[in-house]
């Protein structure tokens, strides 16, 4: 795949996700709190899917499945240090007491969050176009209730409507450079991609059990917690069919 179109699927992504979070917002109270945990199931599935049904089994068949999965652990014991530092933090809740009143932090945590999604998402299109494909699926879908929620913390942290919908933005732009530098560098060490897709996988799976299924965990309810597990079973569903 080229870097144009690499370098498009990311600005893409990046204008999607914005817009599509921001005019999340329009919605009204209600209806944004039932659409959300949706969002987060559908999120779920589609990330866990990608990292134990694409990402992993296509890294084992280049290094072999030991090593694959010691690399792994080593993204899943990064990750933990990163959040641990208040760097790599998601929270989908608008009263989140970590990040309310702290606009600026969340904005930057955000940005390398950012950086590093391009990364992944590269190293999965210098694999295949199918993995590349099935990854930014998982990651995009992922970012949109993370957005929402971010936004709702900044406008809660003293931000007009204005500047929280133009720092998201700019905030979700380290995307590019993150992928562009990862193209160009994979080009030349094409033999550390498998290696990056061990990370990338922890990435997800991180993601999806340390921060999206604990937020499900506060509905309660049989009828709700079926739904969820229904739109978590779409997401898996859905990278499934793409790969």
């Amino acid at each position: 795949m080229s870097v144009s179109e690499v370098t498009i699927i990311l600005l893409v992504g990046v204008v999607g996700v914005s817009v599509v979070s921001s005019a999340f917002l329009l919605l009204n109270e209600k209806l944004r709190k039932s659409l959300l945990p949706i969002l987060i199931s559908f999120a779920t599935g589609s990330l866990l899917a990608t990292a134990l049904l694409v990402t992993i089994p296509d890294a084992a068949r280049q290094i072999g499945p030991t090593k694959a999965l010691q690399w792994v652990l080593v993204g899943i014991l990064f990750f933990f240090l990163l959040e641990r530092l208040v760097i790599f933090r998601h929270c989908h809740e608008h009263d989140c007491a970590t990040h309310k009143g702290a606009g600026f932090v969340i904005l930057s945590g955000d940005a390398i969050h950012s950086f590093f999604d391009g990364v992944i998402i590269a190293a999965a299109f210098q694999f295949s176009r199918e993995l590349g494909i099935a990854t930014t699926i998982a990651i995009l879908i992922h970012e949109i209730p993370q957005e929402v929620s971010d936004i709702a913390i900044l406008l809660e942290s003293g931000f007009s409507r204005r500047k929280t919908f133009l720092y998201n933005f700019l905030a979700a732009l380290p995307a590019l450079p993150g992928g562009l530098l990862t193209f160009y560098f994979l080009s030349e060490l094409r033999y550390l991609t498998p290696y990056f897709m061990s990370i990338s996988a922890a990435s997800l799976l991180y993601v999806a059990i340390s921060d999206l299924v604990p937020g499900l965990h506060k509905y309660a309810g049989l009828k709700q917690g079926l739904l969820h597990f229904g739109f978590v079973l779409l997401g898996v569903a859905a990278i499934y069919l793409v790969r």
